[in-house]
This record gives C-alpha cells, structure tokens and sequence, in this order.
C-alpha cells in the first residue's frame, strides 16, 4: 500500500476564467498568479502551507473540480490504486513550465530559499477515477517542485 500521498493542489475548471478569478481573488483575498504553462490559461493561489488552489479554462463539457496528490512513486501509487478501485484516465502527463515562464519561477524559487535545479517540467501526472467517479491527479515531483510545495503561504 502506497502512504503519505500529500495533498498539493486543487483545481475547479470554469467556463470564464476572467469573472472566477475576481471571485476568487475576493475569497481568497489574494491576487492569483497566472499559470506557467502558456498553452493551458489558469490561475493559482497558496491556501496553506504546500496547497494551491487552482481556477483553469474548463479544457470540455463535463470537466469536474480534481484534487491533485504528490506521491513518491507514480507507477506504484496508480496500481494500488487500480487495484482498490480506480480507473486510470491517462498515461503520464509531463507538467511542463513554459519556457517564458521558467526564469521568473526560478527567481522565486531562489528568493523563498530553493537550493536545487529548476527544471523544464514541475513532474509527470496521472488523472485516476475513484470508484465513485470522481477525478484524482497523482502526481510525481521532481525535486525542485518538491521544495516549492513545502513554502508557507
């Protein structure tokens, strides 16, 4: 059995970014900052200390609220897991930072205490469906993106 999965981001998808942003900004009473990926418009917030909350473009009809776990194994987590259950939704999904968007990440980073190496992707992703249906991003850090989930708020 695989432990210690740490919940690390939580994501609702809307039809208008823009008008949930300004929601969630009142909410939050935080200014959120735009996503690293250029291709996929979001937005993301720290909650607590390692969480972030996350509004992203709604990618289809249907697209559910998923909650997103750090583990330290992927393969091993996703066969416990479709072993208990669960339905695998995707092959590995590269969390890739955009290349404009890496410098000012790296600069961050460095500036709240990170030591290592940024690299070109935060980790890989699986999407699993638990029994009930609902959606569960597994999602292996690589090391640097490790640290960055460990800052307080």
């Amino acid at each position: 059995m695989t432990a210690n999965a740490q919940l690390i981001v939580y994501t609702v998808p809307t039809d208008d970014i823009q008008k949930s942003r300004l929601f969630y900004e009142a909410l939050l009473g935080v200014e959120m900052a735009r996503s690293l990926n250029e291709g996929f418009p979001s937005f993301h917030a720290i909650v607590s200390t390692g969480v972030q909350f996350t509004i992203d473009q709604r990618p289809g009809p249907g697209q559910v609220p998923m909650a997103q776990f750090a583990v330290s194994n992927l393969s091993e987590t996703v066969a416990s897991l479709e072993a208990n259950g669960g339905k695998k939704l995707t092959d590995p999904i590269e969390m890739s930072i955009a290349e404009s968007a890496r410098d000012e990440f790296a600069r961050n980073y460095r500036e709240r205490g990170g030591t290592q190496a940024v690299g070109k992707s935060m980790g890989r992703l699986v999407v699993v469906q638990d029994p009930a249906g609902h959606l569960v991003g597994v999602v292996q850090l690589n090391t640097f993106a490790q640290d960055a989930f460990k800052r307080e708020p």
